[in-house]
C-alpha cells in the first residue's frame, strides 16, 4: 500500500513473526518516508535481533550458504554472526526467500538508519540519566565493553521492538543495488 502519511510503529504486543522454523523473528515496523522517492509500501519487516550463528549456520547445514562463518570465541549459538562478507549475507537473504516463500533482502541504509533513529535518541538521551549500559561498544561499559560481542537481544529494545541497532556488531544495508534495482554504486 502506498504511504502517503507518516506513521505510527505497530504495538509490540503480538507484532512478531517467523516466516519458517529456521527463520529469524521479524517485526513490522514504518518503511522511512524519503524526501523526493516513491516508497512503495508503508511498513517492512526487520530483523528483531542481530542474525545470530545458530541463525546463519541452519542456512550452511541446509547447503543455501556456501561459507562457515568464523568465530573469534569459538562460541556461536546466540552471538550474532562474524566473519560474513557483503556476498554471505546476500546469500543468507537468498535462502531465507527459497525456504520461506517470502521476498528477504538486505535493508537498505536509508531504512537501516530509519530503524536506528529511536536507538540515537535514546543514547543523547541517556547522558543525563545515571549510567545505564545502552549497548556493546567501546566506553559504554557493561560487561562486554566493546571487546567481545554480546549475544543477540542482550541490551533493551528499541521503541520499535528491535535490538542492537546500535553497537556489538557492524549491519550489512544494501546500498549497491538499492534493493533490487542496481544501480552501480558500488564496486
Amino acid at each position: 500500500q502506498p504511504a502517503l502519511r507518516r506513521l505510527v510503529p505497530m504495538e509490540n504486543n503480538n507484532s512478531a513473526f517467523r516466516d519458517c522454523e529456521d527463520c529469524p523473528l521479524l517485526r513490522v515496523v514504518p518503511a522511512p518516508a524519503l524526501k523526493g522517492a516513491a516508497t512503495p509500501f508503508a511498513y517492512l519487516a526487520m530483523g528483531v535481533r542481530e542474525v545470530s550463528f545458530e541463525e546463519f549456520d541452519a542456512c550452511f547445514r541446509a547447503a543455501g550458504c556456501t561459507h562457515w562463518a568464523w568465530s573469534a570465541s569459538g562460541e556461536r549459538g546466540r552471538l550474532p554472526v562474524t566473519d560474513v562478507s557483503y556476498e554471505d549475507a546476500n546469500e543468507y537473504t537468498r535462502w531465507l526467500s527459497c525456504v520461506s516463500g517470502s521476498r528477504y533482502r538486505l535493508p537498505t541504509d536509508a531504512e537501516w538508519m530509519a530503524v536506528a533513529e529511536p536507538e540515537r535518541r535514546r543514547f543523547s538521551a541517556s547522558g543525563t540519566s545515571p549510567r545505564v549500559t545502552l549497548a556493546n561498544c567501546r566506553g559504554c561499559g557493561g560487561r562486554w565493553d566493546g571487546s567481545d560481542p554480546a549475544p543477540t537481544g542482550s541490551f533493551e529494545s528499541s521503541e520499535l521492538g528491535l535490538y542492537d541497532l546500535v553497537g556489538n556488531v557492524w549491519e550489512w544495508t544494501d546500498e549497491c543495488t538499492g534493493a533490487g534495482r542496481a544501480t552501480n554504486r558500488c564496486t
